[in-house]
């Protein structure tokens, strides 16, 4: 029989990776039954549920791979992201079970000088650093594999999510929360500009925040040291020009200059990094870097409290100031930058299902795998930082695979609303681009109505169900991308308009809050996969029309009993 030879591979495979002794798998078989399982998959489930393997190492496995679970002394855990020059591994230290981040070169880059030059640099950096809000680097190492050197960084781990996840899982975050988030990165750009460090790459990517709300910085492989020339001499080389950063969030200045920039360019990154923390926006959503660029350099972004009015105009003052185009406008230390934010500070917990974001960032990591193994011929120099194109994954022997399904189970539905590396904010379409099939879209303000927070069209809410979505049929048709066929609908009970989310990719929010099924009220804000905001509008009922509904009410309740007592009665006498 052909299943009891596949299994048997499968055992094989994990014996040969190193990741169980041969006693631990002897005894693991014995006491699981693994010999009687029908599948691979079967066998790795088990093996996985009973803390032997990770479901990680158990997918590689079913893949066919057994190599490339050990770097050096370290074994790879989990795979905890994916960037377009590394990998991100949670990694256990042998002899001591002491968990660290490793960042690996990634194999299309191993032999890049400059992409080494870059991961250098990042090392040199960080080690420099010592703070609470700061990812500890503790060095970069160098080890060989059956294909060659393998260079990478040992780092401090932390369970946590990075600020552009966080957005993605839950929209827009609550003022203190972003403020308070901002504050402690304030505090630790501060200790890295008195080191003599700009980083230079400040955005919610690299925020990464814990359960309790603690936040800390990471990814200073853009950093600009003093004393380090020659490797920016190196970056600018890689790059083709002297352009370093993220469109989305690059000061005016260093757009123009990456080199001839000073902590202020920090100031304005970390501006952007709020604004789009405290509104689930971009200060300037165009799909073309050059024109993100010269919006950043000339235009202004959407006033704040025009997408948020709740968050206070002194907090939006703030994050203006910090957005200034002339670097004297802004503030001049992230010292002063942390004092603005602390009177509008509050820590929070942060909710987030770790487990679950891991299994994601596996899935967008094989996805960035399967991308770049489709663009063979694609050139390194394009990996700019606003570019990124994926990479390969550590160094692995690969053998047939003992099975083509290779996930070890299906983790529950992270609804893809929850994370969207690539295009995480879509922009800002106009209220003119919402079209309406069935919905009345006069100005009439006798009935309960939505009304575009952009733009002020008023949409009359009708009979009994109102279709929200991107297809042709929707009464409340939304044409975009980040908007499901069918993403909602409003439904009238009898008593109240609630909103219902129809398993949306990209889900519902009632007054910045993720919802399944909501009552509506007056005034309530209805985000609709995080980019189009509406206020729900209900006619307030006089106090004599009230009075005439409790009348009938308490008439009509009368009635009722005196029919059901001459019902009875008269089944009396019937009897």
């Amino acid at each position: 029989m052909e299943t009891p030879l596949i299994a048997d591979a499968f055992l094989e495979l994990l014996e040969r990776s190193g990741l169980l002794t041969a006693q631990k798998l002897d005894s693991a078989a014995h006491r699981l039954h693994l010999r009687d399982q029908a599948t691979p998959k079967d066998m790795a489930r088990l093996l996985v549920r009973d803390g032997l393997i990770t479901r990680f190492q158990a997918e590689r496995l079913l893949e066919g791979r057994y190599r490339g679970f050990f770097i050096h002394r370290f074994k790879v855990l989990e795979i905890l992201g994916a960037t377009g020059m590394a990998c991100l591994y949670l990694a256990e230290e042998a002899g001591t079970g002491e968990r660290f981040a490793l960042k690996v070169l990634s194999d299309k880059h191993k032999s890049d000088a400059g992409m080494l030059a870059r991961l250098k640099l990042e090392a040199r950096a960080g080690k420099k650093l010592r703070h609470s809000s700061i990812i500890r680097t503790h060095g970069i190492h160098r080890t060989d594999d059956v294909f060659g050197e393998v260079h990478y960084l040992v780092m401090e781990y932390v369970e946590g999510i990075n600020l552009e996840e966080l957005v993605n899982l839950h929209g827009p975050i609550p003022w203190q929360q972003a403020a308070d988030i901002a504050r402690q990165a304030a505090t630790g750009l501060q200790h890295a500009h008195s080191h003599g460090l700009v980083h230079r790459d400040v955005k919610p990517g690299n925020l990464l925040v814990d359960a309790q709300g603690n936040a800390k910085l990471l990814d200073f492989g853009l950093a600009l040291i003093d004393t380090a020339e020659d490797d920016e001499f190196s970056l600018a080389m890689i790059f083709g020009h002297s352009c370093l950063g993220t469109a989305d969030y690059i000061s005016p200045e260093q757009s123009l200059d990456s080199i001839a920039v000073d902590a202020r360019a920090d100031i304005y990154s970390l501006g952007c990094t709020l604004y789009v923390a405290l509104t689930g926006k971009l200060p300037f959503p165009i799909a073309s870097s050059s024109e993100k660029l010269e919006g950043h350099r000339h235009h202004v972004a959407p006033p704040l409290r025009s997408i948020v009015p709740e968050v206070p105009a002194e907090l939006a003052s703030v994050v203006e100031r910090m957005m200034a185009k002339r670097t004297e406008g802004r503030y001049q230390t992230m010292g002063q930058v942390a004092e603005a934010l602390a009177p509008f500070s509050r820590r929070l917990p942060v909710e987030f299902d770790f487990p679950r974001m891991l299994a994601w960032r596996a899935k967008e990591a094989r996805r960035r795998f399967a991308a770049q193994r489709s663009q063979p011929g694609a050139s390194s120099i394009a990996s700019s930082s606003w570019a990124l194109r994926g990479l390969n994954s550590a160094s692995t022997k690969r053998l047939p695979q003992v099975s083509a399904e290779t996930s070890v189970e299906a983790p529950p539905r992270l609804s893809e609303s929850a994370v969207s590396l690539k295009a995480p904010f879509a922009g800002v379409e106009k209220s003119g681009s919402l079209s309406r099939n069935d919905v009345n879209t006069t100005p009439a303000q006798s009935g309960p109505a939505l009304v575009a927070l952009e733009g002020g069209e008023r949409i009359s809410l009708t009979g009994e169900r109102v279709l929200i979505g991107r297809d042709l049929d929707c009464d409340l048709r939304l044409p975009s991308a980040n908007v499901s066929g069918r993403h909602c609908e409003l439904r009238f009970d009898g008593i109240s308009w609630r909103a219902i989310d129809l398993d949306s990719k990209n889900g519902i929010q009632v007054n910045g809050a993720s919802v399944a099924d909501q009552i509506l009220r007056n005034g309530d804000r209805l985000t609709v996969a995080r980019q189009h905001q509406f206020k729900v509008e209900f006619p307030a009922i006089p106090d004599l029309t009230r009075g005439r509904l409790v009348y009938w009410a308490v008439m009509g309740a009368v009635a009722v009993a005196v029919s059901l007592s001459g019902l009875y009665l008269w089944q009396l006498l019937g009897v």
